[in-house]
């Protein structure tokens, strides 16, 4: 039997209140928060929440840019494994939680469309990008860009939840007719990370 896999159409900041937006970053510093309070490698210590950054996924910065490998004309739409992969020493740290709630899309989109993440080696949550393609993605503005889970009925979201030493690994669905070599964008994702106090600072803020 498989396991239950999360789907959502991310929602652009620009289509949501400035109060939605926050209720969204709320709920995911608190569900960061309740997940740290129950981890025994977090709750002995004090502990601080900051915005995610790519030091949590094993990067070396917080967004990312790499080339899609389809060929064009002759390979089928297809995902493929992004650089923030479980494989190797790319697993979650394990003095940390993260909750992600959204991405920022700094480049062009026009060859990926969703976003599915594997957490501790199970496929969890699927984000389809589609609603940043209704108009020229360079003519829209930073907040057309800026995505976010979506509340569910009843108001509460469905992040993606990483606990301490979970294996990580997003990949992106890559449209049929992609040409080797196309950069497709910089993802910048939005999240909360709460861990021991000393353990990288930096500050907690809607939206990265």
């Amino acid at each position: 039997m498989g396991n239950l896999v999360r789907t959502s159409l991310l929602v652009p900041a620009s289509s949501l209140p400035i109060e939605a937006q926050y209720q969204v970053f709320c709920q995911a510093k608190s569900l960061a928060l309740k997940m740290a309070q129950e981890d025994v490698a977090i709750y002995q210590y004090e502990y601080a929440a900051r915005n995610l950054d790519g030091l949590d996924f094993v990067l070396t910065r917080m967004d990312f840019n790499e080339t899609v490998t389809a060929t064009g004309g002759t390979t089928v739409a297809t995902y493929e494994a992004s650089v923030i992969n479980a494989s190797g020493n790319n697993a979650a740290r394990r003095d940390r939680v993260i909750v992600v709630y959204g991405v920022m899309l700094v480049g062009n989109t026009d060859s990926i469309t969703s976003i599915r993440w594997h957490i501790g080696g199970m496929r969890t949550h699927q984000w389809f990008l589609g609603s940043v393609f209704a108009d020229d993605p360079t003519q829209q503005s930073r907040a057309d860009r800026t995505l976010y889970v979506a509340p569910e009925p009843g108001g509460w979201i469905d992040p993606v939840q990483i606990p301490t030493g979970a294996s990580i690994l997003v990949e992106y669905y890559v449209r049929s007719g992609t040409a080797v070599g196309i950069q497709p964008l910089d993802i910048v994702y939005l999240g909360i990370t709460v861990e021991p106090i000393g353990g990288g600072g930096g500050g907690l803020s809607l939206g990265g």
